[in-house]
């Protein structure tokens, strides 16, 4: 018979050895031992699960033997139960206090030896279970925190050499002119922004598969969401030639507290996929508002997106919101991406407590609603909030008087920020890294800091620590974040360190003229420098 458990017998005499025995030899694998020496030596090669040690022995006491197994880590780890005819309460308070785990007098009843041998071999087996969980969650926990690692990683790799693409396309927009150039420079806006989805649909699939990603509800301006989903949908629509719209029947100034960022990501995604899957036709999103009674949150925010494309068959609809997924084989061959676009739009409106619903016929089109609840804002208190969503002064006229400082390592995304800021008519000047922003701060006058934060030297929250430490000047100087760090969490630990305001890299001439018009001083109110 074959157990998974193993006792070591260990008695000078051969009866006492024999009668334990044929006692335990059908609850364990039995190992015998007839001195000290013995008993050390097949501890150490069979491991056993318990050891029944017997005090007197011929060469060394059981006493002796007791402290040798506790002090080699090969064997401190294995219970043992002293079995002897010595009946001295000091013996046996001895043998506790170096570290048995039971005493039992001689002459013993079986009885007594089974149940007590059964119940230690139970206890080792549950402490090693545990053990091993333990080591499973550490393993698990030290996984999870790798991958975290290795997500942000990949997001700021990424991100930040397609800072320099979008902003070089940014700038561009401005220098072409003739009718071909601008078609191509439409073709590279697309593209860019095709690989900037996939980029971020895998990020948010796997950060919502870890169960990392923390929602950030705050007011915004849906008005100011709709324009900037229409202006992604207008250009990608027309270059495919196809007629898209984007119609509210809500008042253009209405406020609302949600996680506007990751309903602009689930809006891309619906309205890409609608492009993508339509080749003729139209892609329209229609929004509107429902009104719920006697709950909070106390609206439903309704988005429908609609197109005239291929259409997906009633079998597929079970299937669309699985990762990977695409309505078949032909499909997969025919039409680019990576299956996971609608995947994370249903994690994300599963995480808003909202819901999303696919009608579509085979060969006319599709349309997909999503549903979402929240809580409606006052227009005044979101005007008196220090945030950058507040509709800025777009009228204002910035000059030269104005000093901007850019604290960025990477030299091809400097030069992108340092074009875009140059063009709003303000003083520019650059620095590479943390320490020389702190630097160039405290011996020269600033107005405004777009600062990165991962950088050689010092980084930019360390860098924003030191600068708000440098008296009233650096108190008020408004100093935003332009990073490629997006994942959960950054854009808190951006505003714990000291900053003002956060753009996330990719960032377009509009993203960083809106935040300096809104964040630089006026001329009467500029802290003395």
């Amino acid at each position: 018979m074959d157990f998974e458990q193993t006792i070591l017998i260990v008695d000078d005499e051969k009866i006492g050895r024999k009668v334990l025995n044929d006692l335990l030899k059908g609850e364990a694998k039995i190992v015998l031992a007839k001195n000290g020496e013995q008993c050390l030596e097949k501890a150490r090669d069979c491991q056993p699960d318990l050891i029944l040690l017997d005090i007197i022995l011929p060469d060394i006491d059981g006493f002796q033997v007791l402290e040798r197994l506790k002090q080699s880590p090969a064997t401190q780890h294995i219970p043992v139960i002293f079995i002897t005819a010595l009946n001295n309460y000091a013996d046996e308070c001895k043998g506790f206090s170096l570290g048995a785990r039971d005493y039992i007098q001689k002459p013993f009843h079986p009885d007594i030896v089974n149940a007590r041998v059964l119940t230690h071999l139970r206890l080792k087996e549950h402490v090693e279970k545990n053990q091993r969980q333990e080591k499973a969650l550490q393993a698990s926990e030290l996984a999870n925190e790798l991958k975290d690692q290795c997500l942000s990683i990949i997001s700021h790799e990424l991100r930040t050499p397609m800072n320099g693409v979008f902003g070089a396309l940014h700038l561009l927009d401005d220098e072409v002119t003739t009718e071909d150039a601008k078609k191509y420079l439409a073709s590279a806006h697309c593209s860019a922004q095709d690989m900037m989805n996939l980029v971020d649909s895998m990020l948010y699939f796997f950060e919502l598969q870890s169960d990392k990603l923390v929602l950030d509800k705050r007011p915004f301006r849906l008005q100011q969401l709709l324009t900037d989903v229409e202006s992604r949908l207008m250009q990608c629509a027309a270059h495919k030639q196809l007629s898209a719209s984007v119609t509210s029947n809500l008042p253009v100034n209405r406020v609302y507290r949600a996680d506007s960022q990751r309903i602009s990501v689930i809006l891309h995604n619906l309205l890409d996929n609608a492009v993508k899957f339509t080749q003729t036709g139209t892609v329209k999103l229609l929004v509107d508002e429902q009104t719920t009674t006697g709950s909070d949150p106390d609206v439903v925010l309704e988005f429908k997106i609609t197109d005239s494309g291929i259409g997906i068959s009633a079998e597929q609809f079970p299937k669309i919101f699985e990762a990977f997924t695409q309505t078949d084989a032909f499909f997969s061959r025919r039409f680019e991406g990576m299956g996971i676009g609608l995947a994370v739009c249903k994690r994300l409106v599963d995480l808003m407590n909202g819901k999303i619903s696919v009608d579509s016929t085979p060969d006319q089109g599709s349309c997909f609603t999503v549903s979402i609840p929240m809580s409606r804002v006052s227009v005044s208190d979101f005007n008196d909030s220090p945030s950058s969503e507040v509709t800025p002064d777009l009228a204002r006229v910035l000059t030269k008087d104005s000093r901007v400082l850019i604290v960025e390592d990477n030299p091809v995304n400097l030069m992108m920020l340092q074009g875009m800021v140059k063009r709003l008519g303000v003083s520019v000047e650059t620095v590479q890294d943390g320490a020389a922003a702190v630097e160039f701060f405290q011996n020269n006058p600033v107005d405004l800091i777009l600062m990165d934060c991962q950088m050689p030297v010092m980084s930019g929250f360390e860098a924003t620590r030191h600068i708000r430490a440098c008296s009233a000047k650096g108190e008020n100087v408004p100093i935003i974040a332009v990073t490629a760090n997006a994942m959960s969490g950054d854009r808190e630990r951006c505003f714990a360190s000291g900053m003002n305001d956060y753009l996330k890299k990719p960032v377009r001439k509009e993203d960083i003229a809106q935040c300096i018009r809104h964040w630089l001083p006026l001329p009467e109110r500029k802290t003395s420098n």
